[in-house]
């Protein structure tokens, strides 16, 4: 298959000549357009691929008034001249230059009855593809319908491309020029080594008798697949099988090894058939017997889990080894003892929940705080009472005027006897003006000896001695001015007592 790249002038621009086909090259209205080069006439010259298996093209010079150079060599006006794959052509006179390459797109038709695959090889052939019968040296693998078989996966590990038969119209309708913007060298390196000019390629159907659920997805390349199994060790004790998965391994980036002839394998001699490697897999045989059985002793004796042929399969369609082909997915690779010490660890569970059932309830309410004693709750927490109240304290001959008592203090009384000792309160002379009575609430109760017992002790249900509150402020008594200063702003006086009116002077 061959394509002309552009450079210098012409960066980013690819040609696909198809076999059979005449293009014309020219600044418009042509199959091949060179846009913004005015030395390029309206048909510059054509480019044909003469056959299907030809590796050169036939440029002939339309006329033109600038002409055509192939390696730097100017053509005769209207002549031919053949270029091979990395010579270049050079249209016009200002720079306008295309590299002939040759791009290997193979293909292998596979999985079709003998007159499909003759008339899709043909058609094929028409559009420049290479047919060959190895996976591996194909780029497109052909299959009317995809099933979970060897082919398939060595062809997913291989990266290769799974298209169906439908393929090949759709390339046939694709145009033959393509332009890149803001394209690179490597871009375009990129571009015309991995096809792209071709059309994306549709999943075939799924076959009837897959056993997976195969979609697009999982048929696209994945570049991870030619590593996936990178540092992976299988080991076969069948030749057969071995010599059949051998090959997929590789393309995948494993290691295959047969296990050594004898009656029992060491985990020292598995060790040392992995070479050094981290994962070291022991593939079971298909069908049960005598290698199976020394499958997995060799695997009992490593600590490791026994893997089968179909966790290789999967661990290639699924693009990952954490939960396929992972010796270490389970710590030993006797069923028998992960199942024995599964039912010793429900067991052990129902043994604890019994246990559980037969301890007493614990009781999910909330603790209550630890109480303080009725004394001070009599001091501190209780609101006085409203019904008490306190007669006025007797006055002394020179105590001045009458104070005059408010309505809310009438409702203090004062303090017993025993609660004016408890608090040393005792009056030691009548209250005069300059201290006024202090009011003290009803009195307290004595205080029981088991109000002062440990926290448990106050968490029953007793009767509990009233609680009042003691005022610790001095109550505020309001000194009754003379009649006669009533009507000239006594309210005042004492707080503007620095200014003297002229109605005060008169008073005063």
């Amino acid at each position: 298959m061959l394509v002309l790249v552009g450079s210098g002038r012409a960066l980013g621009t690819v040609w696909w000549v198809r076999p059979h086909t005449q293009l014309t090259v020219g600044r418009r209205d042509t199959a091949l357009v060179i846009d913004g080069d005015h030395s390029v006439s309206r048909r510059h010259a054509t480019v044909t691929v003469i056959s299907a298996s030809s590796k050169s093209v036939e440029i002939t010079d339309a006329g033109s008034k600038f002409g055509v150079r192939i390696n730097d060599t100017a053509m005769e006006r209207s002549s031919s001249c053949t270029a091979h794959p990395g010579d270049r052509i050079e249209f016009g006179a200002q720079g306008s230059v295309f590299i002939v390459r040759q791009c290997d797109a193979a293909m292998c038709v596979t999985k079709m009855r003998a007159d499909a695959a003759s008339q899709t090889s043909e058609q094929a052939r028409a559009l420049g593809f290479r047919l060959v019968d190895d996976i591996a040296e194909a780029s497109f693998v052909m299959m009317p319908a995809v099933a979970a078989t060897r082919t398939l996966l060595r062809a997913l590990a291989l990266g290769r491309h799974i298209a169906d038969p439908g393929f090949l119209n759709d390339a046939a309708d694709v145009g033959p020029a393509f332009h890149l913007p803001d394209a690179t060298p490597d871009t375009i390196e990129q571009f015309v080594a991995g096809l792209r000019f071709l059309p994306e390629p549709a999943a075939p159907p799924q076959a009837a008798d897959s056993p997976v659920e195969l979609d697009a997805r999982t048929l696209r390349p994945d570049a991870a697949r030619r590593c996936l199994f990178f540092g992976h060790t299988f080991i076969f004790a069948d030749g057969e099988q071995l010599k059949r998965m051998q090959v997929m391994v590789a393309d995948a980036g494993g290691r295959s090894c047969a296990l050594p002839v004898g009656d029992s394998c060491s985990s020292d001699q598995v060790r040392a058939l992995a070479d050094g490697r981290a994962k070291v897999c022991l593939v079971l045989p298909l069908e049960p017997g005598a290698a199976a059985d020394k499958i997995r002793d060799a695997a009992r004796a490593a600590c490791l889990r026994p893997v089968s042929e179909s966790e290789i399969s999967l661990a290639l369609l699924v693009v990952s080894t954490d939960e396929h082909t992972n010796p270490a997915l389970v710590g030993t690779a006797d069923a028998e003892a992960d199942a024995k010490v599964r039912v010793d660890s429900k067991v052990e569970a129902e043994n604890n929940i019994e246990v559980a059932a037969a301890l007493p309830a614990r009781s999910t309410r909330r603790r209550a705080a630890p109480r303080i004693s009725n004394f001070w709750s009599a001091m501190v927490a209780s609101e006085p009472s409203a019904t008490t109240s306190s007669p006025a304290p007797a006055a002394s001959d020179n105590a001045g005027p009458e104070p005059v008592v408010r309505a809310e203090d009438e409702q203090l009384s004062p303090p017993p006897a025993a609660m004016q000792q408890t608090l040393g309160l005792e009056h030691e002379h009548e209250p005069g003006p300059e201290s006024a009575p202090t009011n003290m609430p009803a009195a307290v109760p004595e205080s029981d000896p088991e109000d002062h017992e440990d926290h448990a002790a106050n968490q029953g249900t007793r009767d509990v001695a009233p609680k009042v509150t003691v005022s610790l402020f001095k109550a505020k008594h309001t000194i009754a001015m003379p009649a006669y200063a009533s009507s000239a702003g006594s309210a005042n006086f004492k707080r503007f007592k620095k200014t003297v009116h002229p109605y005060q002077q008169a008073i005063y």
